[in-house]
């Protein structure tokens, strides 16, 4: 589908996943004041990119939903994912 960097969204301090995504080759990219709510105060929170791809000059071509959820791939995952789910 074109994606050329990942992104993680990590509520701050949290240095084991930050020492995680680091080690990984994420980079921090931004970083938002008690942007987020949770745990009854507000959180702020920092974003990481790691990049995929060098070099590229234009994405490929995204590829509509419909044509994807009609592939035998997509309907065996999500048949996998559904049958690991106990309500």
């Amino acid at each position: 589908q074109g994606i050329h960097t990942l992104l993680a969204i990590i509520t701050i301090p949290n240095e084991p996943s930050i020492r995680f995504h680091e080690k990984l080759g994420f980079i921090k990219c931004a970083e938002f004041k008690n942007i987020g709510y949770k745990m009854d105060s507000w959180q702020t929170v920092g974003w990481w990119q790691f990049g995929l791809f060098e070099n590229v000059t234009q994405p490929s071509e995204i590829v509509p939903l419909y044509k994807i959820i009609s592939t035998e791939i997509y309907q065996e995952t999500i048949k996998k994912a559904l049958s690991q789910i106990h309500l």
